[in-house]
């Protein structure tokens, strides 16, 4: 009789990818490779549900028809960490949520993988920030390995950090000296280190990593020796650090991944079948990858004086580099001759840089455009709103009163005193045309806050945002309430500047945006004649005023009032989820939604109470202003400021400012040395 067969059990490998779909796609590359290259391994996969990240779902369908191979196996939900957190440290925020599934992890491998007979566990492949993962392997008697989906030189910068803290080194600043980080050839200037390094949350985070990191049997790297021979050199010359595995370049070269845009993947890969061979440079910056000005410079200067060829113009390299890049390699090609772009890259690209980047001009032009212009334009298209006020009104002023909180308004012609002078007062006119009918379409002067309200305002808005080099030490609660009235100051403040600038070109005046909300003593008081006044005035015609009309007769006219308000309400929700997809280009969480419907029942319950009260009662002017102020921005808190930490808008928008400030030394040191001296 013939001895039974037996099988020699697979080696089992178990994934765990960070929640982001950046580190699942990478983490899949490598896998799909290591199975092409030994089928003897079973891989699995242990997916967390991301907070905030995009849905893979469907990209996991897709992997898991296309591959049966793999094993993918969903871990429970955990609480996520308070919202709060993400402000005072993304990175802190990731680390914690990660770590609440160690038990889950431990529970999933020994109840489906060490209980599958046909497989023998061989180790744990982690990502760089699931190192809390580590004592699960050494629990389970089995090797771990760290995946880490950057470079090898990045590597060497995190394996540096636990002993600069040994000794005495607390986070970055950016005045400190260059460091001797012995995985970069050249000193390391602290300005262009990773802005968590700068922070005790992220810096004390990625101290705690790096140690868990030489715990490991080995560290895999998405690099490839010849590209950083340096670094990897050292690496595997250090006697404490774990053996370095490169397998780089790890790309999703068939674009399967759910962040990739079909349409665009064809026009990149025809524009690049058109290239001469070994012609192009790839600059992957990661999925929120950012540099600031003077380092996108360095990066500009550098492809130009490579002597190699730089064409940035077409549309496939657009959607590849950075829109900051482009801009300025475009100025790069433009130029002359390579002094004349040093010069204009000095002198002239910040404008360039900022107009493409800034979460400010983002959201600015969102607004003056992508909303007010819109729906400016949607009312003249019905003969509506201010540009039908005026049939003779030229090109130029017509773009202005589109895109700019100006009112044009009708006014009788004027009517002359007994001593022949006018009731009109001259100075509150700043354009007058005679229509055909007699009367004048001017442009009315509101009344307009003194030089001193808004250098007062300035003042402060200054000193808010030098508040922001301290968030560390102050409370994210307290740093939600700063960016209430960095919001107010800030709208103000451009909106008066872009006033002064449409005057001095068109001779046009804008209407007043704020009318002090901080005194509301009401929400009808806060959105109806404080607040964003222009968009009021917008979208009474636009939405208040056809629901109404076509309510009233159905419904009647308390009812049809109520409607009338929350549809309002509705229209400007969904403008502000576009202004923010705008800034962040990120899926709608629909909290700015929620934000506005909620504002809009409460409206409507004011005002229903107010007529049934007939002011017969009422709280002190004090106590209604408190509890109105008070009302806004716990509702703020609690849904309109979440979807700024997920775009990222404060982080932008503060390194903007010290992108700014740094210019403006630069500038200053430039035209006026004697004062630094």
């Amino acid at each position: 009789m013939a001895p039974a067969e037996t099988t020699t059990p697979k080696k089992a490998l178990v994934f765990v990818p960070a929640p982001g779909i950046g580190h699942l796609v990478s983490v899949m590359e490598f896998a799909k490779r290591l199975l092409e290259r030994d089928d003897s391994f079973s891989i699995t996969m242990l997916l967390m549900s991301p907070p905030f990240a995009h849905d893979v779902t469907t990209y996991v369908e897709k992997l898991s028809a296309s591959h049966p191979e793999f094993q993918f196996l969903g871990l429970p939900s955990v609480t996520p960490p308070p919202l709060e957190d993400v402000i005072a440290c993304p990175e802190h925020f990731v680390s914690i949520f990660i770590a609440d599934h160690k038990n889950h992890v431990k529970d999933m491998i020994v109840n489906h993988v060490l209980s599958n007979k046909s497989v023998k566990l061989a180790g744990l492949i982690l990502d760089l920030f699931c190192t809390p993962f580590v004592d699960v392997a050494k629990d389970l008697g089995v090797p771990p390995y760290i995946f880490f989906a950057s470079g090898a030189a990045f590597l060497g910068s995190m394996l540096y950090l636990p002993g600069r803290f040994d000794n005495g080194g607390v986070t970055y600043k950016p005045t400190d000296p260059d460091s001797m980080i012995p995985s970069y050839i050249n000193p390391v200037p602290s300005t262009v280190l990773p802005s968590l390094l700068f922070h005790d949350g992220g810096y004390s985070t990625f101290v705690s990593h790096a140690r868990k990191f030489m715990e490991a049997k080995g560290i895999i790297v998405n690099t490839f020796a010849e590209l950083e021979s340096h670094a990897v050199s050292y690496l595997n010359g250090e006697a404490s650090v774990p053996q370095v595995y490169t397998v780089g370049p790890v790309v999703d070269l068939k674009g399967n991944s759910p962040v990739a845009d079909g349409s665009q993947r064809e026009e990149i890969m025809n524009w690049l079948d058109a290239q001469p061979e070994k012609s192009v440079v790839f600059l992957c910056f990661g999925s929120q990858g950012s540099f600031g000005v003077p380092q996108l410079k360095e990066i500009a200067l550098g492809l130009e004086q490579s002597g190699q060829r730089v064409d940035p113009e077409r549309s496939g390299l657009q959607i590849l580099a950075s829109p900051s890049l482009l801009q300025i390699t475009r100025s790069v090609q433009k130029s002359t001759g390579r002094r004349e772009a040093n010069r204009e890259m000095e002198d002239g690209e910040m404008h360039n840089v900022m107009k493409l980047t800034s979460v400010h001009f983002r959201g600015m032009t969102s607004f003056l455009i992508a909303w007010l212009a819109n729906f400016k334009l949607l009312l003249f298209a019905f003969g509506k709103g201010p540009l039908c006020l005026d049939p003779e009104i030229s090109f130029g002023r017509f773009i202005c009163v589109a895109c700019f909180p100006i009112k044009i308004t009708q006014i009788p012609p004027r009517k002359p005193y007994q001593n022949g002078h006018s009731h009109e007062n001259r100075a509150q006119i700043s354009h007058s045309k005679n229509g055909q009918d007699g009367r004048k379409i001017v442009s009315v002067k509101g009344n307009h806050k003194s030089f001193l309200n808004y250098a007062t305002k300035g003042l402060l808005l200054a000193m808010l945002i030098a508040t922001y080099d301290h968030t560390d030490s102050i409370h994210p609660k307290i740093m939600w309430l700063l960016y209430c009235f960095h919001i107010y100051f800030f709208l103000e403040i451009f909106l008066a500047m872009v006033a002064y600038m449409v005057r001095i070109l068109s001779g046009l005046e804008l209407e007043p945006q704020f009318n002090d909300p901080y005194l509301s003593t009401s929400l009808q008081d806060f959105w109806g004649r404080r607040w964003n006044l222009m968009v009021t005035s917008i979208l009474r015609p636009i939405a208040y005023e056809p629901i109404f009309n076509t309510c009233k007769n159905l419904i009647g006219v308390k009812l049809a009032q109520g409607m009338a308000i929350l549809g309002t309400f509705v229209v400007s929700a969904l403008m502000h989820e576009l202004i923010f997809y705008h800034l962040g280009r990120v899926r709608p969480t629909w909290e700015i939604t929620w934000f506005f419907l909620l504002h809009g029942v409460c409206l409507t319950v004011e005002i229903a109470l107010k007529k049934a009260v007939n002011g017969r009662w009422q709280f002190p002017r004090p106590m209604q202003t408190i509890l109105t102020i008070g009302f806004v921005i716990a509702t703020g808190f609690w849904l309109f400021f979440p979807p700024f930490v997920v775009c990222k808008a404060v982080d932008r928008a503060i390194e903007e400012y010290a992108a700014v400030r740094e210019y403006l030394k630069k500038a200053a040191r430039a035209t006026s040395p004697w004062l630094f001296q």
